[in-house]
């Protein structure tokens, strides 16, 4: 074996690393090999074995395109149907657009897609294929007509998928271009983009797709696709770092929802390991924990519980009144103290008893007088009877819940009567409901805030949540087009 020549071996992986972001700006030879399997669509064509037409042909190169324009098929709309696709690592030749049989040992089922793709129920339209393998991992695959775009992605790695029906939008006209305002500012080619071009990014999309309060679930999830591909390229100022983590809480809320949303969820959570890069700017701060607290429903037990591991020494600091602790803890020191307690109550997987630690710190700073802020709504977060993407068995005590009700009856605060309705709501589970005294406390209180009925329902009766309220006890709204279980 030759011994390769070498400078320095300690500067071995800098140096890799800087030659493969070279290359990725065509500065350099990239090595790659393509797709490793070739992968097919399953057709109805009524024929004994079980034909497909190839989409992506084995080696094509991760986010090149492949359309179909020569080959239209007919898609049914309005009423459910399945997308089933076939996937091979033998080393063939076939072609995008070959119609091939798609049988035997070598060809392996993806989960399929069952879903409504919305249009005039039992109505078909002639389209044709447009298919990518993502820089994420993922197969998208695009039916189009004219205008109107149908998108559906696919694990290609073979996870469950759930057989309930979603509905599948077809993407607006100029879909396109807003995934294209993206790219100016977190594409990896450097374009001339501007502090304002940054700044602005949402008010662009806006001009684009309409009011950002309109983008619904599918719009969302695919802008999530482009924003998070051009995560790496936040740390080309503070803007883009702040505006990178307020899109991309603003595409993936609350986390749960639409198809692959939990893989979207742990995609987005390797971001947490690094942290703010912009560390002094305040408002970078603040975004990155806003994240966290609005995909906070997606995120599994193991990556709340490294969120809480991060935060609980600086509340445990920072939230009880009086003077912290003289010695210092090491390390960058996160800034953001009302979102940070914010996204901290919005750990529904917590053990019980770490919830009740922390609203024991909120509660002593609201004993304190310190009744602004976001204490009245984490103290109604953490101990709410129902949780909102949590398990019942990590609620916290009655006893617990019914202190807190008499500490917030005595606040005034305009957040302080929600609280107290998500404390003392009725469940019919008597392990989580609050006795009667207190239910009686609770039903005083809002009577004297002038609470809405339906606040005052909670608490008497089992009630389900509106959608207005599912938003405020979240702190955020909800997609159009989601309502939570």
């Amino acid at each position: 074996m030759p011994l390769l020549a070498h400078d320095s071996l300690d500067l071995a992986v800098a140096r890799g690393a800087a030659y493969s972001g070279l290359a990725r700006r065509a500065l350099g030879q990239k090595i790659g090999g393509g797709a490793p399997r070739a992968y097919y669509a399953v057709l109805d064509t009524g024929a004994v074995e079980r034909q497909g037409v190839c989409l992506i042909p084995r080696g094509l190169e991760e986010g090149e395109a492949v359309e179909l324009t020569e080959r239209p098929f007919t898609l049914t709309l309005g009423r459910p149907v399945q997308f089933q696709l076939m996937a091979t690592t033998d080393d063939r030749l076939d072609q995008a657009g070959d119609v091939v049989t798609v049988e035997g040992e070598a060809f392996k089922a993806l989960p399929p897609i069952h879903a409504v793709l919305q249009g005039a129920r039992g109505s078909t339209v002639c389209v044709h294929l447009k298919a990518a393998l993502t820089e994420v991992g993922t197969l998208w695959l695009a039916a189009l007509a004219g205008q109107e775009r149908w998108r559906l992605e696919f694990d290609v790695r073979g996870a469950a998928r759930t057989e309930a029906p979603v509905l599948i939008e077809s993407m607006p006209a100029r879909f396109a271009e807003a995934v294209e305002q993206i790219d100016r500012v977190f594409g990896n080619k450097p374009l001339p983009v501007g502090p304002k071009d940054v700044k602005n990014l949402s008010r662009s999309l806006e001009k684009v797709l309409g009011p950002r309060d309109g983008w619904r679930l599918p719009v969302l999830r695919e802008l999530w696709t482009a924003l998070v591909s051009g995560a790496a390229r936040r740390r080309r100022s503070a803007d883009h770092e702040r505006v990178l983590f307020s899109l991309l809480g603003y595409s993936l809320r609350p986390g749960v929802g639409y198809p692959l949303d939990a893989w979207r969820c742990e995609q987005t959570f390797s971001l947490f390991k690094d942290q703010v890069q912009h560390h002094q700017d305040h408002a970078v701060w603040a975004e990155f924990w806003v994240l966290w607290r609005r995909i906070a429903g997606g995120l599994n037990e193991a990556s709340q519980q490294k969120v809480w591991s991060t935060l609980k020494p600086h509340l445990q600091r920072r939230v009880p009144p009086g003077p912290p602790p003289k010695e210092k803890l090491r390390g960058i020191v996160p800034e953001g103290l009302d979102e940070m307690v914010r996204c901290a109550s919005s750990l529904e997987l917590l053990p019980a008893g770490e919830k009740v630690e922390l609203g024991e710190w909120v509660a002593a700073r609201l004993r304190s007088g310190d009744v602004g802020g976001p204490w009245a709504w984490a103290l109604g977060r953490l101990g709410a009877r129902v949780p909102v993407h949590g398990a019942t068995h990590r609620v916290i005590d009655a006893t617990t819940a019914s202190a807190w009700v008499e500490l917030l009856a005595t606040v005034k605060n305009d957040t302080a009567p929600f609280a107290i309705a998500q404390l003392a709501r009725r469940t019919g589970d008597r392990s989580r409901d609050v006795d009667d005294a207190t239910r009686q406390r609770a039903t005083q209180a809002l009577a004297a805030a002038r609470a809405p009925q339906p606040w005052l329902d909670q608490v008497q009766t089992v009630v389900t949540l509106s959608v207005a309220d599912e938003a405020r006890a979240l702190g955020d709204t909800l997609p159009l087009g989601l309502t939570l279980a």
